[in-house]
Parts: structure tokens; sequence; C-alpha cells
């Protein structure tokens, strides 16, 4: 089957039927596959999921299956939805994830191509393509094919409004956007599946996946460089009154010194209090699936007073190891301060 023209290169678009090997491939290039490089090959070649089935139909059905593959691979796939305005942003977030392609001119709601959405970086999405390389996509570009149909019933009249009220032809496009986002607000976009890790998978893996060492590395050096900048003023300062010839140039480097030191102490804070929420999402998302998988004979003889010391617990050990992370550049701070004094 030819893919309808959806402004985008046919490399990018997959048909339904190669699903069974889009995920495989998906998971790989994302990074959600751990082992040895010939593991994967061996995931990609003799466990391949079955094909979908021809009696599928609807989206529920389209769920079900997909959930089923993922679990084979040992990963998760959770089907989201989201708002009309928001759609963007859960472009930006989703990956990577499997994108349904609106059909025009079908009547069925489960169309016969997708789009599998690797990573996002800043504005831009990276698609995968069908030989395995990635297509860089601006994220609105993306999102204006996936919310045509919605805008399509009111596309003449948001047209002819903005012609009678002579609205510049530079600045139509933006007045549409915001003319569209307010009549379609409580609009609610589907198909859209996010592939992901499962709460019972390695806990270094998910942390690595959520970039959880390179963020406590950045909180390391952010830390130390606004102490090693403290010490360094410090010296300066204490340098030049010591000589006994204090300048304007020495106030004035002093001051630069001290002035650095807020965008560190900032940049710290940020890193810190981002660790500090992904670390406590992870840990409760563990709870709550061990929860889930207790049989109801094994936790009625336990009070809520259990639980609820489980998660205090969880939360004092998300405290000590965010007060802990950034230890090595307090400490080794210390160490410098101590040849100044």
């Amino acid at each position: 089957m030819t893919p309808p023209t959806f402004l985008l290169p046919t490399e990018v678009i997959w048909p339904l039927s190669a699903l069974h090997e889009a995920i495989p491939l998906l998971a790989e290039r994302s990074s959600l596959l751990s082992g040895a490089a010939q593991d994967r090959t061996e995931l990609r070649t003799g466990l391949t999921p079955p094909p979908l089935p021809d009696d599928v139909e609807s989206m529920e059905e389209l769920t079900s299956w997909l959930e089923n593959t993922s679990q084979r691979m040992g990963l998760e796939m959770v089907e989201v939805e989201t708002t009309y305005p928001d759609q963007e942003n859960l472009l930006l977030r989703a990956t990577p994830a499997l994108l349904l392609l609106p059909d025009e001119g079908e009547l069925s709601e489960l169309t016969d191509f997708f789009v599998l959405l690797v990573s996002s970086r800043r504005r831009t999405l990276r698609l995968l393509k069908q030989d395995g390389s990635l297509y860089r996509l601006p994220v609105h570009r993306l999102r204006d094919i996936l919310v045509r149909e919605l805008e399509a019933p009111l596309r003449p009249m948001v047209d002819t409004l903005l012609e009678q009220v002579n609205i510049r032809e530079q600045q139509r496009d933006k007045v549409r956007r915001a003319v569209l986002r307010e009549y379609l607000a409580g609009a609610r976009v589907k198909g859209c599946w996010m592939l992901r890790l499962p709460p019972s998978a390695s806990f270094f893996h998910q942390l690595r996946r959520a970039r959880f060492p390179h963020k406590l590395v950045g909180l390391v050096c952010a830390t130390l460089a606004a102490r090693l900048l403290i010490l360094t003023a410090s010296f300066l300062i204490g340098k030049t009154i010591l000589q006994g010839s204090v300048g304007l140039g020495d106030f004035q480097l002093w001051g630069l010194l001290l002035f650095t030191v807020i965008p560190m102490h900032l940049i710290s804070m940020q890193l810190k209090n981002r660790l500090s929420l992904h670390f406590g999402v992870l840990l409760r998302n563990r709870l709550l699936h061990g929860i889930l998988q207790l049989r109801p004979e094994e936790i009625q003889h336990q009070g809520s007073g259990y639980f609820i010391g489980n998660v205090q617990e969880i939360e004092q050990l998300e405290a000590m190891g965010m007060s802990t992370a950034s230890w090595p550049a307090h400490r080794f701070s210390k160490c410098l301060s101590l040849p100044l004094c």
C-alpha cells in the first residue's frame, strides 16, 4: 500500500504491517535494550515479535497487542493521550514513542501508517527511518500533521474570520494557531504509545536511562566550581590587603568572582531539584509496582501504618541520597581551603 501524502519523507512512514519489526528497532536505537551487541542481534532475529494479526481493527486491540509485544522484550508500552494545546509538549517528552498518522478518507479509527519517535532535543525530533537511521524534524511540523483532522472542520471558518478582521498575511499563521487553540482547548489527541522500561527493570538501568549519572556529575562540578570561586576570591582579596596596595582593579576582579558564584549556585540548585524529582519518581514507581504485585492474603494482616512507614522510608532515602550527592565537592573544597588558611 502506498502511503498518502503526509508532507514527510517516505522512509520515515512505516506501514502497520511492519510494526513487529519496528518495535525492536525502536528499542535498540533508544538504548532500552541492555546487554551486549550479540544479545541485541539475537533479540531482533530470534525473538522478533509475531506480526500484527489481520483482524485488529480497533485502538483497544492494537493497544493490547502492543502491550503483549513489549512484555516479550522486557519493556512496557503505555498508551497516552493529551489535549490539543499540549500536543507539542507531549511530542517533546514522550520519547521513545509510536505515533499513528491520521489517514483522511478512512472511517476506521485505526489507520495504516505510523512514525517512530526516537528522541528529541530542544525543538527538534528524531524520527526512525526504515533503514535504521534518524531523520530530524521540527516538532511543529509533526504536530501539524497529527492534529490536522481536528483542525480541518474549523479551518474554513477561522480563515474567513481572519479575512474579515483584516489580519496581515505575516501574522495570520500565528493568529490562526491561537484561535484554533481556544476552539479546541478541550479536544483529546490519541494515537500515541510510549515505550519505556518497566518499574521492575534494573534500577541502575533506569537511573542511566534518566541520565542520572550525567546530572550527578553536573551537580558535583557546579558545586565544586562555586566553592573554588569563593576560595579564589577570598585568597585574592586577602593577598591584596596583606600586600598593602588595594586598587580599584583588585576590587573589580574580586566582585566579578563573587558575582560568578551566583549562576553556579543557581545551576547547582536546579540540578539538585531535578535529581531529587527523578530519583523520587523512580523509587515511588518501584514501590507502587511492588505493592500491586502483592496478593491480598499477603497484606491482609498488615495495617495502614506499615505502608505509611514504607513511604516515609522512601522519602528519607531520597533526602539522604540528595544530601550526599554534593559531598565529594564539599570535601574537596575543604581540602583546597587548608593551604589557603
